[in-house]
């Protein structure tokens, strides 16, 4: 996913910024929680 690859430095920056890491976020990819339903296609 070509959207997915260019969106994920951003995302992870924005998480590290709100204190989530690889440890604290193991279910990172499952965006559902992250993301509260919302629709992640463009």
């Amino acid at each position: 996913m070509l959207v997915f690859s260019k969106l994920a430095p951003i995302l992870q920056r924005a998480l590290k910024e709100r204190g989530f890491t690889k440890e604290t976020l193991p279910q990172i990819l499952t965006f559902e929680p992250l993301m509260e339903g919302k629709n992640l296609y463009f």
